[in-house]
């Protein structure tokens, strides 16, 4: 199975477009590359709250190891990224 396959992006109350499903499901992917060769699963949602945008990403990577991380901004993307960076964070942690 692909690594993209295991990546599942949402939208709770939103639509959440193609372009931005890509866009997630590359960088993931390349986080995860980045530490660890196979992961279990990873979940992306994407949610509104009032004016902002939050994403929440929870990544099971291996039988004993599971990470979450959230994030708020004005825009999808943003939310994204802001919380990819602080898995990244946790991976590199986590990794040493």
């Amino acid at each position: 199975m692909k690594a993209e396959d295991k990546i599942l992006i949402s939208g709770k109350q939103t639509k959440v477009g193609k372009s931005l499903t890509l866009y997630a499901k590359e960088n993931i992917s390349l986080t995860l590359k980045k530490y660890f060769s196979n992961f279990i699963s990873a979940d992306v949602l994407f949610s509104k709250d009032k004016f902002n945008f939050k994403c929440e990403i929870s990544m099971h990577i291996d039988s004993s190891i599971f990470i979450k991380g959230n994030a708020l901004s004005n825009d999808a993307y943003g939310a994204f990224n802001i919380a990819n960076d602080k898995l990244k964070k946790r991976i590199r942690r986590y990794h040493r």
